[in-house]
């Protein structure tokens, strides 16, 4: 984006942090984790202000938008509190918070910054500008990868019992008030002028997550014989992900359309209520479900409506090399940290074994 308005964009930034607390209210965090999550966006931010911005965005990126993408890349910490380890206080439990730690950091800045400047940079960035992505908002970026990431480490360190729990969420109200509003910071924010699509991406963002509502209710109803709080809040969080990427390029129809199936896709790959894994499958669908529609229905790159599959081709293969090569990394990098953390805790019972 070679243009932009500062005082536009400076204030959805504003709204970033309303978002974040939405998604710590969704994950289930402790007031005991927050300190960790601060620290790891704190250092996100640091590295991101001292090399990330210019590298990824490129040289001649306004600092309106460096701030504005750099506040959402930090968001990867908070969606990873859902895997973080519950053992906040124990003795044993601190190397495991210091290990997700080490990886969140790492993580983001490895897969995080690179997805950003292949989605974001639109000189350099090989699949928005070489392969033609269309992604509004950044879903990419914000969400496909980190629920690929998340999974990718749930699935390297769960244990034999129930896979890390995410609370179900008791503010209901509240969650849907900051998830709403914190994304407008991500949709309308990303055009980052206010004009007519701005417009268009304020009523999709509105649109979508109540198709998504009513779809998951109807699937839970089917499954479940009841609907429950939590699950209206997981249908407009599933709807908010989905319309991320389209909300410029999809009349509301559309996005109304592409709402509900989000809805019911999350719903039917979300498995246990309340598990981390079904949180991140309900987001990785969603996120990819959004980006595919692109290649579909969209607005004058639509397969249906133009008769051109290529988008859609486009759409598919960017959601295939981002969600693998954040699941890749992720699933090592969980490997490497599982591994130290096991010597380092060796080491430490070494001596009280001698003595």
């Amino acid at each position: 984006m070679n243009y932009d308005h500062p005082g536009f964009v400076l204030a959805f930034s504003a709204l970033l942090p309303v978002l974040a607390a939405g998604l710590a209210l969704l994950g289930g965090l402790r007031m005991q984790q927050l300190p960790w999550v601060a620290s790891a966006c704190a250092l996100v931010l640091a590295l991101w202000a001292l090399a990330g911005a210019r590298s990824v965005l490129g040289e001649d990126a306004s600092l309106s938008l460096s701030i504005f993408y750099g506040m959402m890349i930090a968001l990867t910490a908070v969606q990873f509190g859902a895997v973080m380890p519950r053992e906040s206080t124990a003795e044993g439990g601190r190397p495991r918070l210091i290990g997700w730690l080490v990886f969140v950091v790492i993580w983001t800045v490895v897969v995080q910054f690179a997805v950003a400047g292949w989605t974001l940079n639109l000189v350099d960035g090989w699949l928005v500008t070489g392969l033609g992505l269309l992604d509004f908002g950044g879903a990419a970026m914000l969400f496909l990868s980190t629920a690929a990431g998340g999974l990718g480490w749930l699935l390297v360190n769960r244990t034999r019992g129930p896979i890390v729990a995410v609370a179900a969420p008791r503010r209901a109200a509240l969650t849907i008030a900051f998830l709403w509003a914190g994304f407008f910071a991500v949709t309308v924010g990303s055009e980052a002028v206010p004009d007519a699509t701005a417009l268009a991406a304020a009523v999709n963002t509105v649109v979508a997550p109540l198709c998504a509502a009513v779809a998951w209710a109807v699937v839970e109803r089917i499954r479940h014989r009841r609907f429950t709080l939590g699950g209206t809040v997981r249908g407009v969080f599933a709807g908010l992900v989905a319309i991320t990427a389209a909300a410029d390029v999809l009349t509301p129809t559309w996005a109304g359309i592409l709402g509900l199936a989000a809805g019911a896709l999350a719903a039917v790959v979300s498995g246990p209520r309340g598990s981390a894994l079904g949180h991140l499958l309900a987001q990785l669908s969603a996120a990819a479900l959004g980006l595919v529609f692109i290649g579909i229905l969209g607005e004058g790159v639509g397969g249906l409506l133009t008769g051109s599959w290529v988008q859609l081709g486009a759409q598919l293969f960017s959601v295939g090399v981002v969600a693998g090569f954040a699941f890749w990394f992720a699933a090592t990098m969980a490997i490497i940290v599982r591994r130290l953390g096991a010597q380092l805790d060796w080491l430490r019972r070494r001596p009280e074994r001698a003595v």
